[in-house]
Parts: structure tokens; C-alpha cells; sequence
């Protein structure tokens, strides 16, 4: 927390207090802190909860750090997250399912081998989201690929 709405703990250790009125979410500017003192891997936990504004704006984290040329990911109790883009992207077949949602507009050229549900050269509007519960064939890996935009690849374990 921030202690922007208690009284700051007495402890050894360094505390950022912030202002109760800022532009920036706990977790922005938690992010934007580290990145200033050289982190170059995030692992944000606990960021998806009962508030859906927030838990979708620390998604939106995941882009930023992503255009930063950051590695993140989010991972709550359920799956992972993280922004993929390019080639060479792997979900391997210990989750029960993916999905793939645009994130940043629309994508284009997305293909994704060795799946349940296979595409070649698609492309994926922000407005119709069809890459939802996606299974990895068994003994592999689906392999997939984006030849123009960003995706949120989610992976769910339960």
C-alpha cells in the first residue's frame, strides 16, 4: 500500500509514503519506482481482486512494461498474463487452457499450431475477441505467432 489513507508504520525499513490524490495507481507508480532504480523483471502478484477498474488497469501495466522493454507478468490464483508480440511465443500443455485477447488494437497475422483450435494468418479485433479457452494438444506446445500488434496471453491452471 501507500499509506496515502493510514498513518505510516515505524520500521527500518524504506517507506514511500504517497499522496492521497495522485495521477498514478499504487501499482503505476510501484512500477515506474522500480524501473528508476534499474529492475528489468516483474512478477506483480496480488493486482487482480475485487476491484475490476483496477485489476484492468494493472493489466494495462503489463503493456506499459512491455513498451518499456520489460519482461512482466501478472499471476493470481487462477493463471498468468503477460503481453506477447513477434515470434516464437510457447504455452506449454501443464495449463488447462490459454486464451488470447488484443490488448493494443487489433492484431494481425496471429497463428497459433499445435492447439485445440488452430489459426493461420488471422486477424483478431479488439471488437470480437476469438481466441478464448484454448487447449495445447496433449504431449506439446502451441506455438504462436503475432506479425503486427500485442496480445494478452492468459494462461489458466485451475
Amino acid at each position: 500500500g501507500d499509506f496515502d489513507s493510514i498513518e505510516k508504520p515505524v520500521s527500518k525499513i524504506e517507506t514511500i509514503v504517497l499522496p492521497s490524490k495522485k495521477d498514478d495507481t499504487d501499482v503505476f507508480y510501484a512500477v515506474k519506482e522500480a524501473i528508476k532504480r534499474g529492475f528489468n523483471n516483474f512478477l506483480l502478484t496480488g493486482v487482480i481482486g475485487e476491484r475490476f477498474d483496477h485489476s484492468l488497469c494493472n493489466l494495462s501495466v503489463l503493456l506499459y512494461l512491455e513498451m518499456s522493454n520489460k519482461k512482466a507478468k501478472i499471476i493470481d490464483d487462477y493463471s498468468v498474463m503477460q503481453i506477447i508480440s513477434g515470434k516464437n511465443n510457447y504455452v506449454k500443455d501443464d495449463c488447462k487452457f490459454f486464451s488470447l485477447m488484443c490488448i493494443n488494437g487489433d492484431a494481425e497475422g496471429v497463428t497459433i499450431k499445435n492447439a485445440e483450435y488452430e489459426i493461420e494468418n488471422e486477424t483478431i479485433k479488439s471488437s470480437y475477441q476469438f481466441g478464448i479457452s484454448n487447449k495445447v494438444l496433449r504431449n506439446s506446445r502451441a506455438e504462436i505467432s503475432i506479425k503486427k500488434g500485442k496480445m494478452l496471453l492468459i494462461k489458466i491452471f485451475w
